[in-house]
């Protein structure tokens, strides 16, 4: 046995997040993408227009793709989807989940909530990789991938996120939008984040 060590991964990891995702179902791999929070405020940007790329390859390979955007209107028991189906990303997505707080994976007290609706598609922890893309990195993506409090109190109860759960996750900053440069510096020492450079 060799004592030599195996280097760590580069940040980020070079290459492109859609090969990534082409690998990982030749390989047999089960695979989701998840949308967060994608208001598509400037519709023009790279990032939009890249997510688009990603959603495209997806639905070619029959890779599910699931919408998760925060719904205020759950804490009045109306269950109703805040979401705009006719936005840009829309005819790529296959199912639509609300969340109340940052977190999506945080239950949500209504069915299916995301952990869920995961499950309903054979996406189990532990077995699956999620494509993570959406708005905003510096927070809901970054809460739904590494889980914390949503709220920075004293009292704030941390709940899990997607690795915490079991989840391998894929992304690129050139999938997110928000305050990018101040999140993904603070994801380079994180297990089970593959980051790619492009899509």
């Amino acid at each position: 046995m060799s004592n030599i060590p195996v280097p760590a991964p580069r940040y980020p990891m070079i290459g492109s997040l859609i090969k990534a995702m082409q690998a990982a179902i030749s390989f047999g791999d089960k695979l989701g993408v998840l949308v967060i929070d994608e208001v598509e405020t400037g519709c023009h940007t790279p990032e939009l227009m890249n997510q688009v790329h990603v959603l495209e390859f997806a639905k070619r390979q029959n890779v599910p793709v699931i919408a998760v955007e925060i719904n205020q209107d759950v804490f009045n028991d109306s269950h109703t989807l805040a979401i705009n189906t006719k936005r840009k990303l829309m005819p790529f997505v296959d199912r639509f989940v609300n969340k109340i707080s940052f977190n999506a994976f945080e239950p949500n007290g209504t069915h299916p909530d995301l952990i869920a609706t995961l499950r309903t598609i054979n996406l189990f922890p532990y077995q699956s990789k999620l494509v993570i893309m959406g708005f905003s990195a510096d927070q809901c993506v970054r809460l739904s991938i590494f889980g914390g409090a949503s709220r920075p109190t004293a009292t704030a109860i941390s709940k899990p996120g997607a690795i915490d759960l079991g989840y391998i996750i894929m992304t690129s900053p050139d999938v997110l939008r928000g305050d990018r440069n101040t999140a993904l510096d603070s994801w380079k020492t994180k297990h089970n984040l593959l980051y790619f450079e492009t899509i």
